[in-house]
């Protein structure tokens, strides 16, 4: 029997930003081998996991700004489904999920999603699986998953999953900008030309000690192409640089990008000034590294 004080269970699902994302060439299989430094920051999707004995299988709702699927096509009842067949457990597990992450946004909303229904369901289960057991599952729902497992500043090589180095970075502030448009991830890399991409590269290991320091080695090697696709995206880098940040890049895939600032009382008059410049249509958080 499942006991009533731990049959439910609240956490919040980080998205991510990439510092530096570097395409190192291409596999066989068609996936991009890559090499990326992410880094969790404080805007988050809201995720509710219960447990129940009045029913069998998954169950998803959703809510908040972002529509997402409540089907077999979502990353959390992917996480689910693989979560009772390890367990082999017959339970019952309704989700909630409240969408505060853009989808299609290259902040990786439905991978966190994912990961924190893995590591939530643990929780339930007393923590049946070690972390790097569920690291190793989350590759099976996406290539970024397994990041999300630990939500710590990393250093991820192979197609993303391989968690190379955990990193100690200061924490910065950043406003996030999204032009309320998507860019799926396959097509960006689908239209990937290495000409478009910054072959020149810097010594990357000086953003780990201070991302400002070191802005000029900030790199992201899907930036031109996601600019190519959707020409807003220069329009929002431009006004982050307006606004007062240091650095104004592109994440992952795009089309959201990120504006790194100096202190708090920077990004917070950035923040102000990028609501006044901004159609409002686009949406503009303000946040911090977790």
């Amino acid at each position: 029997m499942l006991s009533n004080s731990r049959n439910k269970i609240k956490k919040k699902a980080y998205a991510k930003i990439n510092l530096y994302l570097d395409i190192k060439g291409r596999r066989h299989d068609g996936y991009h081998i890559l090499e990326t430094v992410m880094v969790p920051v404080s805007l988050a999707d809201e995720i509710d996991i219960e447990l129940s004995e009045d029913f069998s299988g998954i169950k998803i709702e959703s809510s908040g700004d972002f529509e997402c699927p409540c089907d077999e096509s979502n990353t959390v009842f992917k996480a689910a489904s693989i979560f009772l067949r390890e367990s082999k457990s017959n339970t019952g597990i309704k989700i909630k999920i409240k969408k505060n992450i853009p989808v299609e946004a290259g902040l990786g909303g439905g991978s966190s999603d994912g990961a924190c229904v893995l590591t939530g369901l643990n929780s339930l289960f007393s923590n049946l699986f070690s972390i790097e057991f569920l690291e190793q599952k989350a590759a099976e729902i996406g290539a970024d998953v397994p990041f999300f497992i630990k939500s710590k500043p990393a250093l991820c090589t192979g197609v993303g999953d391989i968690i190379s180095e955990h990193l100690s970075i200061d924490k910065k502030y950043i406003v996030l900008v999204n032009p309320s448009k998507g860019l799926k991830t396959a097509e960006v890399y689908k239209n990937l030309n290495w000409g478009l991409t910054n072959r020149v590269k810097k010594n990357k290991r000086l953003l780990f000690k201070d991302c400002l320091e070191a802005k000029e080695n900030l790199i992201n090697d899907l930036e031109a192409v996601a600019e190519k696709m959707l020409p807003e995206i220069t329009e929002i880098k431009n006004k982050l640089k307006l606004s007062g940040a240091e650095i104004a890049m592109v994440s992952g895939s795009g089309p959201t990008c990120y504006g790194l600032y100096s202190d708090k009382s920077a990004r917070n008059k950035g923040y102000m000034h990028l609501l006044d410049l901004c159609p409002d249509s686009w949406k503009i958080y303000s946040a911090d590294f977790v």
